[in-house]
């Protein structure tokens, strides 16, 4: 367990995403619109109710100059995509939080968006609304995988909060029924909200990891 730090050097992730997207700017993506959640612990400054702290949306269309607010350049809203890869992936005790900087030179502190949106289909739902002004809205949710369930009754016999703290997360996360109440819910938040049925247009696909024996080492994984 890592009380007082990452579990993960960031190191090869960083690389990789890199290598993948080189400096390709969130203003350049083109024939789809992108919307990625990540948190703030760092704002360039203090907004207008003296907080440094904030959740934002990485949106490809404000990058481009859409939608922007008042006084608000695109520049603020353009970053690098291994930039915004690498703040979205920053999930805390996994990786260290990423600083990156926008066009307009700003620096930020980001940290993975699931602390507070950790289902982000009703933020893109809300979003395509809002967009297209259209109610002809398929989902179809990617998830980052299913690892099996199993827990050492001996050595678990023994484990306080500490120990506890992760299978618990999992239980809570990756359950049949929470799963499937959770898929409830954003229904009837958008038939509600919208007069807009998501039922027969929601498909979620989760792989199922089988791991070998011998799993990968701390120094030699990398999540991407």
């Amino acid at each position: 367990h890592y009380v007082r730090g990452a579990r993960y050097a960031p190191t090869a992730l960083e690389q990789y995403l890199t290598t993948e997207f080189g400096s390709t700017a969130l203003s350049e993506v083109r024939d789809a619109e992108l919307l990625v959640p990540s948190y703030a612990i760092t704002l360039p400054k203090p907004d207008a109710s003296g907080n440094t702290c904030a959740p934002m949306f990485f949106r490809s269309w404000q990058a481009r100059g859409l939608l922007l607010g008042p006084g608000v350049r695109s520049q603020e809203y353009d970053f690098p995509l291994a930039s915004i890869a690498r703040a979205a992936s920053a999930a805390p005790t996994y990786f260290p939080s990423a600083t990156i900087v926008n066009k307009a030179g700003q620096s930020f502190s980001m940290i993975d968006g699931g602390v507070f949106a950790n289902n982000p289909t009703m933020t893109a739902i809300v979003e395509a609304y809002h967009l297209y002004h259209s109610k002809n809205i398929m989902v179809v949710s990617l998830g980052t995988g299913i690892e099996p369930l199993r827990i050492n009754a001996s050595k678990a016999s023994n484990w306080g909060d500490i120990f506890w703290e992760e299978p618990m997360i999992t239980f809570q996360a990756c359950t049949p029924p929470k799963q499937k109440a959770a898929g409830i819910s954003l229904n009837a938040i958008c038939r509600k909200l919208f007069h807009l049925e998501v039922s027969e247009n929601y498909f979620v696909f989760r792989h199922q990891y089988v791991f070998a024996r011998h799993k990968p080492t701390q120094r030699n994984r990398i999540a991407v």
